[in-house]
């Protein structure tokens, strides 16, 4: 996270008495895409990420968020997928995504809703999906899943042969997982 993405965050945030950056510990947090397709269904896995989170360090709400990743990032575990999924994500023209958090709204028993923009090949899209948000000590984890049609991003459907077609709805699941820096 560079500093002017940090600064911007806590410039950006409404005037608390604590909020706190989360650092996000990369060993316990994971980022996941399972992909259906009519031959060979396969997951994707984010290995890195840049995400800033700010914390109400008193009552441990989120107070703003932004994920950042790059495409090259996003891996299969087979090098020949890995690269025609490059290609047909336009890696070259549209190398990164984000996810800018708007708002965190209640849904009940420690369970939100998060609604925020999410950028990626070119295209910005409202996008909302529930959350949990777990404390223990100064520990949070941040977790949820939701669906996206790679269309709704100016994506084509994925063919190859006559047969093998890649579903365009996709699922996402993460966890994030950090410590509260000291304000």
């Amino acid at each position: 996270m560079s500093l002017a993405v940090l600064a911007c965050l806590i410039a950006g945030t409404p005037a608390r008495a604590d909020v706190r950056m989360l650092a996000i510990d990369a060993a316990q947090s994971a980022v996941d895409i399972a992909v259906t397709a009519t031959v060979d269904s396969f997951a994707v896995h984010l290995g890195k990420f840049n995400a800033a989170i700010a914390v109400d360090g008193v009552i441990g709400n989120v107070v703003t968020a932004e994920f950042d990743f790059r495409f090259s990032d996003l891996k299969t575990g087979d090098a020949g997928r890995d690269a025609e999924m490059d290609e047909w994500e336009e890696i070259e023209r549209y190398p990164d995504g984000q996810f800018t958090l708007d708002a965190v709204e209640p849904g009940g028993a420690g369970k939100f809703v998060a609604r925020g923009r999410l950028r990626f090949h070119g295209v910005e899209r409202d996008v909302s999906f529930p959350v949990t948000v777990a404390a223990r000590r100064d520990t949070l984890t941040i977790a949820g899943s939701t669906s996206l049609d790679t269309r709704d991003y100016g994506l084509p459907v994925y063919r190859r042969f006559i047969i093998f077609r890649v579903d365009p709805v996709v699922q996402v699941k993460f966890r994030l997982v950090g410590k509260l820096l000291a304000p």
